[in-house]
């Protein structure tokens, strides 16, 4: 699961992130996921992160889908790498947006799901 960078003070107990109202409203079901992506492709994996190459049915673009699997960070004590990822995320998509650094990518949002993509889901 996914958390928002210091929206909800709730989160910084462990025990409330599945009952946080932030990460339940970026909460999405694998069926609308397969239906904003239908194909994807996997690029590469880090320490922390699967990326795939996607392709978005509503922005009719390619897109770059990062993955992390949270629990599995938070088991290992590094949960708050999470957040600074996120955090470097939006402000790196910040400078691309305003074209300061045009080769950075643009962060479109953020979202949970309570499993990872597999191939057997056509990824």
């Amino acid at each position: 699961m996914l958390v928002s960078v210091g929206c909800d003070p709730t989160l910084n107990d462990r025990t409330n992130i599945e009952h946080s109202p932030v990460a339940k409203s970026m909460e999405r079901s694998w069926p609308y996921l397969m239906e904003r992506f239908p194909w994807a492709m996997f690029l590469s994996e880090g320490a922390f992160k699967r990326v795939y190459k996607v392709w978005n049915r509503y922005g009719g673009a390619y897109e770059a889908l990062s993955v992390m699997d949270v629990d599995t960070i938070g088991e290992k004590g590094n949960l708050n790498l999470v957040g600074a990822e996120l955090a470097v995320s939006v402000l790196l998509s910040s400078l691309a947006r305003r074209n300061i650094c045009p080769n950075f990518v643009i962060t479109h949002g953020f979202i949970t799901c309570q499993r990872a993509p597999s191939s057997v889901m056509g990824w």
